[in-house]
């Protein structure tokens, strides 16, 4: 093992899936799949500026289902 994860970053978020619509449009579950998509990359970094700048890298596109 030389430190290289083939799926995705340590730090991933699990929710539990719910049959009611209404919980599915809580605010953790709309963001952990978007968390969960983040490279480990991400989190190498030891300064919080180092972090935004990965993040302004990272296509999120496919998250918003048409809005602007």
């Amino acid at each position: 093992y030389d430190g290289v994860r083939t799926r995705g970053h340590r730090y991933k978020l699990f929710v539990c899936r719910t049959r009611k619509v209404v919980l599915s449009s809580f605010f953790i579950n709309r963001v952990t799949p978007i968390w969960n998509f983040l490279q480990d990359l991400c989190f190498t970094v030891d300064r919080l500026s180092y972090f935004n700048h990965k993040l302004h890298n990272i296509d999120f596109s496919m998250f918003f289902k048409g809005r602007l």
